[in-house]
């Protein structure tokens, strides 16, 4: 089924890229969720159903406008992760500029849902009278609690840590191409949810109290007009309990289709590993884990071209520090350091020439608000994460 703009029931079962949205009228931030950007991830939208459904039996005082929109619709009426290309991969902005600028006519499978999907949300964009936010939910195909991925901004860090569920930072360095690194280079608020795993009613259960919690986050909605809001925060602590408040990736095991990648079954998200750990096999025979940490996003379906990945904690207190340096203007001082210079006339990209600054580069650029993009030359280049306007809730 499908909803209206007025998140009402549809006749047809189809998923529209639109699934509903609630609006009172009033100026404010725009809230956006997606879900389906791949194909075997259903709980989002269920989720979202329910959420608008809630919204329009009660209409509460909302500022703003919330909308749910689904990703891959192709994918999703064939209950795959994707037909040729990871819906969630593609969003590189050079080839984004390729499918903009090609006849709809002309594209095919993932090209033409991203056309679709992107033209719509900047289509909402240009019409918001406030902040943007995006909320991207996902399951996962392994058993596993909540959590959220973000880009280390600091608006990204406010609404993710209201959840009261573990924060992964560095996946945006591992993986090239989602949705949340596109848009959040644009500035916005961007934050993604892994709600538990693909068909587990949990899930639905998790996606719910994330939005609801990201409705009063972003300021949409006051505490009082979610009066089972304390549910909501309970429910994903309860579903928590135990793990890391932040974690950080260190570490990706990228894959083939050629590699014949088999997961060793019973790992979960959050898993602890010892450094050559046997974690799976592939063609070329066991595969170990080089480090030690905790296991995250092990994969135990076949489409997908990363095997797992390897994070481990981060104390919040480096969090408080960062904000403090970067509310100071310390990042700006990164040029003065030696083996450090601007790239010439990008001011947001720094290059460092590491024979020179040898010792906890990456660590500090993080801190100072940069992401690791690789290497110019024989320099490592850091991009400036874009930081946009405070989230405003009064």
């Amino acid at each position: 089924m499908s909803f209206n703009t007025a998140g009402q029931r549809s006749e047809d079962d189809s998923i529209q890229r639109k699934i509903g949205s609630y609006d009172s009228g009033n100026a404010g931030p725009l809230l956006i969720a997606i879900t389906g950007m791949h194909g075997n991830e259903p709980a989002g939208i269920r989720a979202v159903r329910s959420v608008i459904a809630q919204l329009n039996a009660t209409q509460p005082p909302l500022r703003g406008r919330f909308l749910a929109l689904a990703g891959n619709l192709a994918a999703l009426c064939e209950k795959k992760r994707y037909l040729q290309h990871d819906l969630n991969r593609i969003w590189l902005p050079e080839n984004v500029k390729r499918i903009r600028g090609t006849q709809v006519s002309i594209l095919k499978d993932e090209d033409r849902e991203l056309r679709e999907f992107v033209d719509a949300v900047e289509g909402e964009l240009a019409a918001a009278k406030g902040r943007a936010i995006l909320v991207d939910l996902h399951s996962t195909s392994a058993p596993a609690p909540p959590f959220s991925v973000i880009s280390d901004t600091i608006q990204n860090r406010r609404v993710a840590l209201s959840f009261h569920i573990p924060v992964v930072l560095g996946l945006e360095e591992a993986v090239d191409g989602t949705l949340l690194s596109y848009f959040g280079e644009q500035g916005l608020t961007a934050v993604g949810i892994e709600g538990g795993q693909h068909d587990d009613d949990s899930t639905i259960e998790n996606h719910e109290s994330v939005l609801w919690l990201s409705l009063v986050a972003g300021g949409l909605l006051t505490e009082a007009a979610v009066p089972a809001l304390e549910t909501h925060r309970r429910r994903l602590k309860e579903a928590t309990r135990g793990l890391p408040q932040v974690v950080d990736v260190i570490y990706r095991h990228g894959i083939e289709p050629d590699d014949e990648f088999e997961m060793r079954k019973g790992y979960t998200n959050f898993h602890p590993v010892k450094k050559g750990e046997l974690v799976g096999q592939d063609v070329q025979g066991d595969v170990f884990v080089p480090a030690k940490g905790l296991l995250l996003l092990p994969r135990y379906q076949g489409l997908g071209d990363d095997g797992f990945f390897v994070c481990r904690p981060v104390k919040i207190f480096w969090l408080y520090l960062s904000s403090l340096m970067r509310g100071i203007g310390l990042d700006r001082l990164l040029v003065l350091l030696p083996g450090v210079r601007a790239d010439t006339g990008r001011g947001s990209i720094l290059l460092v020439d590491t024979h020179i600054a040898r010792w906890l580069v990456v660590q500090v650029f993080h801190l100072l608000g940069f992401r690791r993009s690789g290497f110019k030359g024989e320099f490592l280049s850091f991009t400036r994460r874009p930081e946009g306007p405070e989230i405003n809730r009064d």
